[in-house]
C-alpha cells in the first residue's frame, strides 16, 4: 500500500484540504512529512488514517 498525499486523502475521504491538513497536524496522527522543513509535503497511509479519524471521533461521542 502506497502513503497518500493531502490532495488524495481529501479524494478518498471527501473533506477538504484544509480538514485533512489539520488532522496530520494532530498529535498522534499517522501522518509524516516527507522531507524536512515547512513546506514537505505531509503524507499518510490511508489505513491508518481511517483508524485515526474513528479514534477522533469516539473522543466527540456523548
Amino acid at each position: 500500500m502506497q502513503a497518500l498525499t493531502v490532495n488524495e486523502l481529501s479524494d478518498k475521504f471527501s473533506m477538504s484540504r484544509n480538514q485533512i491538513i489539520e488532522i496530520c497536524k494532530t498529535k498522534g496522527s499517522p501522518a509524516f512529512k516527507k522531507g524536512v522543513g515547512k513546506t514537505s509535503p505531509w503524507l499518510c497511509f490511508p489505513d491508518k488514517f481511517e483508524i485515526f479519524l474513528k479514534q477522533l471521533s469516539e473522543k466527540y461521542k456523548g
